[in-house]
Formats: C-alpha cells, structure tokens, sequence
C-alpha cells in the first residue's frame, strides 16, 4: 500500500465522519421541528 492510498482512505474516514455529524445534526433539527408543529396541532385540536 502506498501513502497516497493510505492518505485518500483518512480523508475518506474524515468525510463519512463528518457527513455521519452533519446527518444526525439535520435529523435532530427535523424531529425538533416536527415535535413542535405537532404540539401546535395537538394544542388547536
């Protein structure tokens, strides 16, 4: 194996970790969203 192999597989592992962060941040600001217009739904009956 050579270093710009091993060096492209790190950067890969850094992107996945970062798209795996930026994922969970977006699904975790949806499922706030979600939660409060069903709050509002629920509050309007």
């Amino acid at each position: 194996m050579c270093k710009t192999n091993l060096a492209s597989q790190n950067e890969i592992a850094v992107l996945i970790d970062r798209l795996e962060h930026s994922s969970r941040y977006l699904g975790e600001k949806l499922l706030q969203k979600f939660r409060y217009e069903f709050s509002l739904a629920v509050e309007a009956g």
